[in-house]
């Protein structure tokens, strides 16, 4: 059924995802110095590609031996007749490597090439043996003997002839790459389905997938993916990465009270004052806990003392109002009058005011009280606390069971103010093993609540440790790989003011290219980009060129931001009003252009071809002059 469902809806997806990179990326085209351009002649990559080579000609190019058995026809290909002596019997002047940002171009000078095809050359002729015999082989392996009956080339011939292959390789001016590199993402994209998500591994973290993360990445450019991740390794050399890995977790994890209280007990009773609920959290092997969890006791009683109790009054105070207002309802569908139930419930409770109009005001107070103590203590509850977990299991103990500090106190007097809350305790079971937090509420004489039911759903909701946008952590352990950790959620911020000997700094990883590009620059958005989209294609089996994507990556980081291939977008991205009508809402961008008075150059293939003119992209690249008289 979902294959089916696949088949009917994709290819409206990936058909629009293809149109939308064509119109963004289609007036790349390749000027007569090798750099590519747009339409108002910024350049987006000074050479295409990297290495200026054309896609369609680089199949053979890197089989060294194919062109040193055929050298005589390559060269006739490649050469007229008249320069074919020179080459095979000249010398170089000099043989140098030359650093790789090196200004000469390879269009116009031999020899200037790329560092991974000069790898290529020095590796073949290394392993190969060069002999003057015409009855041996061309280049034969040494202590191999080869008869083709030709005559063989000298290194300095072969590498020459390596340098013309490379230059005769590259692309021509005029070459309409952008077009090129959206036909090159675009059709394989049909390919795939519309399965959102993927888990990248056992207990990994969901994935997006497919044509959804194509449209998060190059359609969009959001700066919120749906699921951003963080892989992180240990340090270079460790010893024990499992431990290191496990200690890793323990400071990034999100940890709610829930996952710490294994029990909790409930004791209902009847005073003076009204109805009186205690509730009693035991944490079992407390010391352990904290140090499995990386939590530290101020961590633990901050939560119990602030974000428990509101919590756990938000929702007895959303209980209470719900049943009062069935209670009301039933009355009036029955035609029984109904006594004052809140005037009751206030007059039961005493200061209390659970109900009144300005409750959730107060409560409002009191989470705002509770975000900016939040907001100090964030460097302290983001960061890793060694120290605190180095504790000895008597000073833990002794720690839970202290007095409450004089900021405990203040938020203590806050709480009892403004909720149901009316005192609150911490001490160790008799075991002298498992921490106990006692809770005390006052509700009115007529209040009932399932106060077991409503505890487990507020110790669910507060956390008491977390990293700002990391949900989840999981351990990566693959065979014949490296142990990782990766994470559900990205904080690059956080993660590199761990220690160094949590985790290896220069390895980080993130699928999150917004957050790349704020931190990192243009540049590593750039390789962000160009990894995450051909991973999407890899786990399809899809290989993309890698310079159809950095065109796409270049254009849409060139200027320095993030910028997606979309509609809105469009502005930004080119100059030609004609361009940006050619795609969607024809009549806003118009409207616009002759609101501020805006000029098309002519040089797009959109506004040529809407005026008829001839597109500067390839045979129209160049004019043809007629010789007169």
């Amino acid at each position: 059924r979902e294959g089916l469902i696949d088949t009917a809806v994709k290819t409206a997806t990936s058909g629009y995802f293809q149109r939308c990179v064509t119109k963004g990326i289609e007036s790349a085209v390749v000027a007569y110095d090798g750099s590519v351009r747009n339409d108002d002649g910024s350049i987006l990559q000074f050479l295409y590609g990297g290495d200026g080579l054309d896609v369609s000609k680089t199949s053979l190019l890197h089989d060294m031996r194919f062109a040193a058995e055929n050298y005589q026809g390559l060269i006739a290909r490649h050469m007229p007749p008249a320069h074919q002596i020179g080459l095979l019997n000249g010398k170089l002047s000099k043989d140098t490597t030359l650093p790789p940002q090196y200004t000469n171009s390879p269009y116009t000078c031999m020899g200037a090439v790329s560092e991974a095809y000069t790898a290529k050359v020095t590796e073949f002729m290394s392993k190969a043996s060069i002999k003057k015999d015409a009855d041996t082989g061309i280049i034969a392996k040494k202590g191999q003997e080869h008869k083709f009956g030709r005559p063989t080339l000298s290194k300095n011939e072969f590498k020459a002839l390596a340098n013309l292959r490379y230059m005769r390789a590259l692309v021509e001016p005029g070459e309409s790459v952008g077009v090129v590199a959206a036909q090159g993402i675009g059709e394989p994209s049909t390919q795939m389905t519309l399965n959102t998500f993927h888990l990248a591994g056992h207990g990994a973290a969901n994935v997006t997938l497919g044509i959804p993360r194509l449209r998060e990445i190059v359609m969009t450019a959001t700066r919120a993916p749906k699921s951003p991740l963080m892989t992180l390794y240990p340090p270079v050399g460790c010893k024990n990465p499992i431990q290191v890995l496990t200690k890793l977790g323990a400071a990034l994890r999100r940890v709610p009270l829930a996952s710490l209280v294994s029990r909790i007990g409930i004791e209902e009773n009847v005073v003076m004052a009204g109805r009186q609920y205690k509730i009693r959290l035991t944490i079992p092997g407390f010391v352990d806990k904290l140090r499995d969890f990386g939590c530290t006791v101020d961590q633990v009683r901050k939560c119990v003392l602030g974000a428990f109790c509101v919590k756990l009054d938000q929702i007895i105070s959303r209980s209470l109002h719900k049943a009062r207002s069935s209670a009301l309802d039933g009355a009036i569908t029955a035609g029984v009058q109904m006594p004052d139930v809140s005037a009751e419930a206030e007059a039961d409770s005493g200061d209390e005011e659970p109900v009144t109009e300005e409750t959730p005001a107060k409560k409002a107070a009191v989470e705002d009280d509770e975000e900016a103590e939040e907001e100090e203590d964030e460097e302290e509850e983001t960061g890793f606390k060694a120290e605190a977990l180095e504790l000895n299991a008597e000073d833990i103990i002794h720690q839970w069971c202290s007095h409450l500090s004089q900021d405990l106190k203040i938020q203590l007097a806050r709480v009892q103010k403004h909720t149901f809350v009316s005192s609150i305790s911490f001490s160790m079971a008799e075991n002298g093993v498992d921490a106990i937090a006692s809770v005390s509420a006052i509700l009115g004489l007529n209040d009932k609540v399932l106060m077991a039911a409503n505890a487990e759903a507020a110790a669910r909701h507060v956390l008491v440790k977390e990293v700002p946008g990391i949900s989840a952590c999981y351990m990566m352990e693959r065979p014949g790989e490296e142990a990782c950790m990766q994470t559900s959620g990205c904080n690059l911020a956080a993660v590199f003011s761990l220690p160094g000997d949590l985790l290896d700094h220069n390895r980080i990883q993130t699928n999150h290219v917004a957050e790349v590009l704020r931190v990192f620059g243009a540049e590593a958005a750039f390789q962000a980009i160009v990894n995450e989209v051909s991973g999407v294609f890899g786990v399809y089996g899809i290989d993309v060129n890698e310079r159809h994507l950095s065109l796409i990556a270049d254009t849409m980081t060139h200027n320095g931001a993030y910028q997606g291939m979309s509609r809105l977008s469009m502005p930004t991205a080119t100059l030609s009003p004609l361009l940006r009508a050619s795609f969607e809402t024809s009549t806003k961008f118009l409207f616009n252009a002759a609101l501020f008075g805006e000029v098309d150059s002519m040089t797009s293939p959109a506004a040529s071809i809407a005026f008829g003119a001839l597109a500067k992209h390839g045979t129209g690249k160049f004019d043809l002059l007629q010789k007169l008289g």
